[in-house]
């Protein structure tokens, strides 16, 4: 049983709201709120920032790593600290980072360019929970950055600087109330659930039957991923795992009256193929292999459906040994749902 602690810090949705601004649907954001947004960055930073999120790089491990109370003041005082051209070192890398992999990226720094080939030998050589995330495309945009690490350093703080003064600064105000009670329910949980059904919790829907080798877990909430998950190794021996932490009654966009989640709830059941995806599940658990040939719908085509329902909170999936993925209807979501529409109907 690993040792579990609880880090309350509003760094890590600074960078993850910063992704979400970028690829709002990912999240259930509106993208045209999420363009305003962007839109309040100077052309030269907005523009940097795109190709940043291109990358699809959470530097988690990172805030992890910095000074309490892990803000964005703290963000924005280490990279100030760091020397430009050594800033993306520090963001990108890890302890489980390969040395060839390291090798590549100062060969390309030294060429101060990079070729097909490179994308090829980095792409073999991404840590297991990175690939999934990237795609040819996105590696040259990475690679694009680190043949110019210096200039790459210098845009990033700027950069990161504008997204603070003009959106962050006062979102931070307004979620760390939320990260503080989600903390506490999840020690309150902590206390009395077993290990596997903390996380289901925690993640709202994702079951782990996976061992955990290390010795201590550290769980951290966030707000803008809601209900989205990352784990990410933080040395051999420590485990990160992020969790939601917005309520159900609180929207992305501040002051908004409807609540995001209903809105997206009731758009995943709009849909005929999720309605039958939901009554199939209803009856067993499905891996998505078997979703697939029973709908007779191509992997791409099943996968964005599962991503939908996911979201919504209305499928539950379990994680086992070699990557095997199982699904199953998830009551307590579709209770949910009767419930949000109730609640806000009856509000007004």
């Amino acid at each position: 049983m690993p040792t579990l602690t609880w880090d309350i810090a509003t760094g890590y949705d600074f960078f993850i709201s910063l992704m979400a601004l970028h690829d709002p649907e990912q999240f259930s954001l509106r993208p045209s709120w999420a363009a305003g947004v962007r839109a309040r960055l100077p052309t030269a930073e907005r523009d940097f920032l795109q190709r940043f999120c291109a990358t699809k790089l959470l530097p988690l491990h990172w805030v992890h790593g910095l000074p309490a109370p892990k803000d964005s003041r703290a963000v924005l005082a280490e990279l100030g600290r760091i020397p430009p051209a050594e800033r993306l070192l520090a963001l990108l890398t890890t302890h489980h980072t390969p040395a060839e992999l390291l090798a590549i990226l100062h060969e390309v720094q030294a060429k101060g360019a990079w070729d097909a080939a490179d994308v090829t030998r980095t792409q073999a050589l991404l840590p297991a929970h990175e690939k999934p995330f990237q795609t040819p495309a996105t590696i040259g945009a990475m690679l694009d950055f680190w043949a110019r690490p210096a200039e790459f350093g210098d845009l990033f703080l700027l950069s990161c600087e504008s997204f603070y003064s003009e959106f962050f600064a006062e979102e931070e105000e307004r979620l760390l109330p939320h990260l503080q009670a989600a903390a506490e329910q999840g020690q309150a949980w902590a206390a009395d659930l077993p290990l596997e059904t903390l996380f289901e919790e925690l993640s709202q829907g994702v079951r782990y039957e996976l061992p955990l080798a290390v010795d201590e877990v550290v769980f951290a909430p966030v707000f803008w991923s809601t209900p989205l998950i990352i784990d990410l190794p933080l040395d051999q021996n420590r485990l990160l795992f992020t969790y939601g932490a917005r309520p159900a009654a609180v929207s992305l966009v501040p002051g908004e009256v409807v609540p995001a989640d209903l809105p997206q709830v009731l758009k995943a059941l709009a849909d005929p193929t999720r309605l039958r995806i939901l009554r199939l599940l209803a009856e067993r658990p499905l891996a998505p292999g078997e979703l697939a040939q029973e709908l007779r719908l191509r992997p791409s085509t099943l996968t964005h459906h599962l991503q939908a329902l996911r979201l919504a909170r209305l499928v539950r999936l379990t994680l086992s040994e070699n990557d095997r993925r199982v699904y199953a209807l998830r009551p307590a979501g579709l209770e949910r749902v009767v419930e949000m529409l109730y609640q806000f109907v009856n509000s007004g």
